[in-house]
């Protein structure tokens, strides 16, 4: 290969001033340096393609002045363009030396000179790094032939005395930028510009051409010779090219001041003005393989980063548990203020710090914002009465649930939903679970369609006039389908228990034996794992048990069903499956989240299995000993209402109701609930007691009794529910009845919300005791004259369609005793028969002894007054007898008086006066309005 000296160039840069014509070879001499410094500068070589330029007769391709004499890059070329490569005549290389720095150059303009007065020219040197060898430089020595175009894009310096190029072509001035000469890569560049960036293959001085239009004859066959090239020929210039090496940092050049037009055309100078703001600090550049050695590239050091927002969230945490550490003082009745005051304040931060999470941040995680969210709402709902705020915290997280895909989220904010609307309006918040329940089952999601047919029935059952019998029914009714389709036994033992819970309020006739049915049920599980894992279920199973039998009046069968109930709470409570807060979960299948707790706010969770389990709130232990000690007090009373066994029961559970409350984490609002449902439990056994009283004709115990819940009531500031509150005035009316006030008790009987009209629609809570009151009422009336008589007889009308075919037997039988003594006994004889035979096996049939006691002496009264005989001498005692078994003293006397009246007309004198002197005895024990009846006075 030839050699050439430093600093020649041949076809390197020529084309632009001449438009085309073959350029002059010129020379450009740079300062030379020590031979031993020149060796520390290696030499890159890059091969730029020389395109030989043949003449184009297309009169489609119109090309700028400049390059009409030059065709496309690849116009002439051949396959294999190697073989008719030839040396360059003439070559010059740039000088591999140190960065030069140019002053002013010659190629610009006076009036360009002027504007720019220190414009200067630096080597690409400054910008690049001894590191960064492009891919496209490789030495000349091992650059193999190809057959594409190898371009070079490497900066290279343009000639010091180089003339100036046209206004197109001149690339743009920057301060501290040089004039660089590049060569398009042929891969990323487009074929115009490889088309007009192509060096000429003659060389030319620059500077020298003449303009296109003062060419001579000469020039242009010269270009017209170059242009006729044989198309084989190809040209390759070799151009030397200095590596690159980092220099220290230029100083700040002076900048000129800034110039702005006026408005009459001339340049006004504005002086600079300092910034008063300081000048932002970058932040270092980080190492990169193209700039730093291996050895040097450390990793950036981090910027401390702080989450704000798991720091709240972990406040709002802390804030909650220390709240529900001090609840179960905070939610008593006599709770100080200073610990309320606590709880609350702790509280608010707490939802202090989860509503600043919402508002004060970004959220990039949607499933936490959701999630807290939820816990906000929850909280809001459960400690607060802002329903408004906390409805539209749910709706925008059940939004923000639905565009993220998050369906646990999204329904457990429904729930809670639900429950909020359910405060105001139970049938609006009815109608919106049975659209969950279809979207639920339209999604196949099968654990979220057993919870919310589990929530409709639970908040039919909570409302105060839950009549929708057949809606309950017919959920229920799914619930069971779903689950043995699926073999889901836990919801089908769960479903099998609220049926029979509901059949027994439905109070129908065959609600017994159809709430039998349903336990029968749960029994064919009680071997299965899932019972076993539930031990409240078997607890609640032998609770309902024996409530079947009190309802049912299966005598023979509630001692065996007590002594079972008995033993079984011993046993169960002492697993380790029954919880202290009284909670139980049942399995309502397989599923895939393991965060379903944290998803749900704790609505369901993963059981140990893998299913998703639904959790439902029962009673605790010394609730749930509470409940088994009011059943056995109930279960006496109806076999033996004389019994102080009963009452001993009563007595037992009232201590349960009045101990303290176990210290549980939780929240204010289920504390006060335990409070207040353990108070109702208080005020449930004193009215039991009551009752029991009563049953004893103990009147003046069973009024004080009265009084001591009325103050109780006052004394705690707060008020009883509709329906005990009706009890309690039943139970006052009784009592005054009992003890001869007949006024009194006729107004009691008939205040507001007692007494049975014909306009009236009984509801199924407290309908019993509604109709007991029309019948003493009945009573009473027929005692006062005639003119009561007509009332009386509407009152009668208005009972007949409720008793007549009433599943209760004592009312039954009740009822068929006033109607056998309606008209003063003046009813046909026939009838009267009729009737009391009907009360007579009804009273049998419940087995109360007060009732077998009222029928015979009735029917003794009214059939064998004035007959001598020995049917009548059976029938009185017979009477007499059961008056005994009852302890009643009022019909002991009249079923004594009317024996001593038959024995006396048969002529049996001695026991006529024994029956007497029993009379006078018993007569002492009365009341003073009711001695004045006795016939034995």
């Amino acid at each position: 290969m030839q050699q050439y000296p430093h600093g020649y160039v041949q076809n390197g840069y020529a084309g632009y001033a001449g438009y085309g014509d073959a350029p002059q070879t010129q020379a450009f001499h740079p300062p030379q340096y020590p031979a031993q410094q020149r060796q520390q500068y290696p030499t890159a070589h890059v091969v730029i393609p020389q395109v030989p330029r043949q003449n184009s007769h297309s009169s489609d391709f119109h090309l700028s002045p400049h390059l009409q004499h030059m065709h496309p890059p690849a116009t002439g070329y051949q396959q294999q363009p190697v073989q008719n490569y030839r040396p360059a005549p003439h070559q010059q290389y740039y000088s591999s030396h140190p960065q030069q720095v140019f002053t002013q150059s010659p190629s610009l303009q006076p009036q360009q000179a002027r504007q720019y007065p220190n414009h200067q020219f630096h080597h690409p040197e400054s910008y690049q790094t001894a590191a960064s060898y492009p891919p496209y430089v490789q030495n000349t020595s091992r650059f193999p032939p190809r057959q594409d175009y190898v371009a070079a894009s490497q900066p290279v310096q343009r000639f010091q005395h180089a003339p100036p190029l046209d206004q197109s072509l001149r690339p743009a001035h920057h301060s501290g930028q040089s004039h660089m000469l590049s060569s398009p890569d042929p891969l990323h560049a487009s074929p115009a510009q490889l088309h007009h960036r192509l060096p000429m293959t003659q060389p030319q001085q620059r500077g020298q051409g003449p303009p296109p239009h003062h060419r001579s004859a000469q020039q242009s066959q010269t270009s017209r010779r170059a242009q006729e090239k044989p198309p084989q020929q190809r040209v390759v210039a070799r151009v030397e090219i200095p590596v690159p090496h980092p220099i220290a940092a230029l100083p700040d050049m002076h900048r000129p001041q800034k110039r702005r037009k006026s408005d009459d055309g001339h340049a006004v100078s504005v002086p600079l003005k300092p910034n008063s703001q300081p000048r932002p600090s970058h932040a270092a550049a980080s190492s990169s393989p193209l700039t730093e050695l291996a050895s040097s590239q450390l990793p950036p050091t981090p910027k401390p980063h702080t989450d704000y927002q798991a720091i709240l969230l972990a406040l709002a945490d802390e804030y909650i548990t220390a709240a529900y550490s001090i609840s179960v003082p905070a939610a008593s009745f006599d709770a100080a203020e200073a610990s309320r005051e606590r709880y609350l304040s702790l509280i608010s931060s707490a939802m202090a710090c989860l509503e600043s999470v919402l508002i004060n941040f970004r959220q990039s995680d949607h499933r936490r914002e959701a999630r807290t969210r939820l816990r906000l709402a929850a909280l809001m709902i459960e400690e607060t009465d802002n329903g408004e705020d906390a409805e539209q915290v749910l709706s925008q997280g059940i939004a923000l649930c639905e565009r993220s895909r998050l369906p646990d989220l999204k329904y457990a904010m429904h729930v809670y939903l639900v429950r909020l609307i359910s405060r105001t309006s139970s049938r609006a918040a009815l109608k919106s679970v049975d659209k969950l329940i279809q979207e639920v089952d339209a999604l196949n999601l099968p654990h979220w369609a057993y919870a919310f047919r589990f929530l409709r029935i639970s908040l039919t059952l909570q409302s105060p006039s839950h009549v929708d019998q057949h809606g309950l029914l017919k959920h229920l009714a799914a619930i069971s389908t779903a689950a043995e389709d699926s073999r889901h036994i836990s919801v089908s033992i769960m479903a099998s228990i609220f049926e029979a819970v509901v059949q027994l309020r439905s109070g129908a006739v065959d609600a017994t034996e159809l709430a039998q049915r349903a336990l029968t049920a749960v029994r064919t599980h009680q071997l299965s794992p899932e019972m076993q894992r539930l031990p409240q279920i078997g607890a609640l199973l032998d609770c309902l048990d024996l409530g079947c039998c009190l309802t049912s009046y299966k005598l023979g069968q509630i001692e065996s069903k007590l002594e079972q109930m008995h033993a079984n709470l011993d046993k169960l409570t002492h697993q380790a499956g029954w919880r202290k807060d009284g909670t139980l979960s049942i399995d309502l299948g397989p599923y895939s989240n393991d965060d379903l707790a944290k998803d749900t706010c704790g609505i369901m969770a993963m059981s140990k299995g893998g299913q998703a389990a639904l959790s439902f709130r029962w009673l605790g232990k010394d609730q749930l000993y509470a409940l088994g000690y009011l059943l056995s007090a109930l279960a006496v009373m109806s076999k033996n209402p004389e019994s102080q066994k009963a009452q001993t029961y009563l007595q037992e559970g009232l201590k349960l109701c009045n101990a303290p409350q176990e210290s549980l984490p939780r929240s204010r609002n289920a504390a006060m609930e335990e409070t207040k449902q353990k108070f109702c439990w208080t005020i449930t056994f004193r009215t039991w007691t009551v009752f029991a009283l009563c049953g004893r004709y103990n009147w003046t115990a069973a009024q004080a009794q009265i009084q001591a819940v009325r103050q109780e009531v006052a004394q705690h500031g707060t008020t009883l529910d509709y329906g005990t509150a009706r009890t309690l005035l039943y139970l006052e009316a009784v009592c005054a009845h009992g003890l001869g006030d007949f006024q009194l008790a006729l107004s009691l009987y008939q205040s507001s919300g007692i007494l049975l009209t014909d306009d009236n629609k009984v509801e199924s809570e407290g309908k019993d005791v509604r109709l007991l009151a029309t019948l003493n009422s009945v009573l009473i009336l027929r005692t006062l004259g005639v003119e009561e008589f007509v009332k009386a007889d509407s009152l009668m009308a208005a009972l007949d369609p409720h008793c007549q075919h009433h599943p209760s037997p004592a009312i039954r039988s009740a009822y068929n005793i006033v109607r056998a003594t309606a008209n003063g006994g003046k009813n046909a004889i026939t009838k009267t028969k009729q009737y009391l035979q009907i009360a007579l096996d009804a009273a049998r049939t419940s087995s109360n002894q007060q009732l077998l006691s009222i029928v015979m002496n009735i029917m003794t009264s009214t059939l064998f007054s004035n007959i001598v005989g020995d049917q009548a001498e059976k029938s009185v005692r017979a009477a007499v007898s059961l008056a005994r078994q009852s302890r009643q003293p009022l019909w002991m006397s009249v079923a004594s008086g009317m024996y001593g009246e038959i024995m006396e007309r048969c002529g049996k004198g001695d026991e006529a006066l024994a029956a007497r002197k029993e009379v006078q005895n018993l007569a002492k024990t009365l009341p003073e309005p009711l001695k004045g009846g006795l016939s034995g006075e």
